[in-house]
């Protein structure tokens, strides 16, 4: 991902420039997300995290095409202080798209310790019930997250169920399973809501085991192919 991405990165930099049109602020915000994330560039993660924290101190504006990127970013191999200042900020902010953004963010840590704490917040009073099952889609986004999730889920379902079916949560949280990859875990999501119906979301639910199906598929007859590719870069 650094080799594909950082020319690219060099050429548009990391803040926006004052003749910059919408389609390259959306270049520099894809490019600084996947480097970041994905990549693990330590240029972007360590810029990225520096402008997080500027601006849940309040001394720096984000960028707002940028915002979600920085903040994600910094999010991945944040600590725990970034973590309560996420937390915090997400509460304090009137504006809807900051506290989201903030929010949302939590689903991004790949500290185990962190994971938890954040999967605990689903069920507090401070998340409304209505952005539960979004919220919760942040961390099967996660790949070091998921699993605790699914746990999380599992284990605490009577508690998780009356925040997750309402105005389509159901459907949203059943979707954001399909990111898993593995038959394990497709066994366990098949039996699990076989024993636990959710009958709104039952054709999403054929969809997230068809798409895991594929996964699974894909990797079985993909791999090796892959590896030998990236052995030979």
């Amino acid at each position: 991902m650094r080799s594909l991405l950082r020319p690219l990165y060099d050429e548009v930099g990391f803040s926006a420039g004052a003749g910059d049109g919408d389609d390259r602020r959306a270049l520099r915000a894809t490019v600084v997300a996947l480097l970041g994330t994905i990549g693990r560039d330590p240029d972007v993660v360590s810029r990225s995290t520096a402008a997080a924290k500027r601006a849940l101190a309040g001394t720096e504006r984000l960028d707002p095409t940028l915002a979600d990127a920085i903040v994600h970013t910094a999010a991945a191999y944040g600590n725990a202080p970034l973590f309560d200042a996420l937390a915090a900020a997400a509460e304090r902010t009137d504006n809807p798209d900051e506290h989201y953004r903030y929010l949302y963010a939590l689903g991004a840590f790949r500290d185990p310790t962190l994971i938890d704490r954040g999967l605990a917040i689903a069920l507090t009073p401070q998340l409304r019930s209505q952005d539960t099952a979004l919220y919760l889609a942040q961390f099967f986004s996660n790949a070091a997250a998921r699993d605790r999730a699914l746990a999380f889920v599992v284990d605490r379902w009577s508690a998780v169920e009356p925040k997750v079916t309402i105005a389509g949560g159901d459907t949203t949280l059943v979707q954001a399973m399909s990111s898993f990859c593995d038959q394990g875990s497709r066994d366990q999501i098949k039996r699990f809501f076989a024993a636990h119906p959710l009958p709104a979301a039952a054709r999403t639910l054929d969809q997230t085991l068809e798409r895991i199906d594929n996964c699974i598929a894909l990797h079985r007859e993909g791999a090796a192919a892959a590896t030998q590719w990236l052995n030979n870069r």
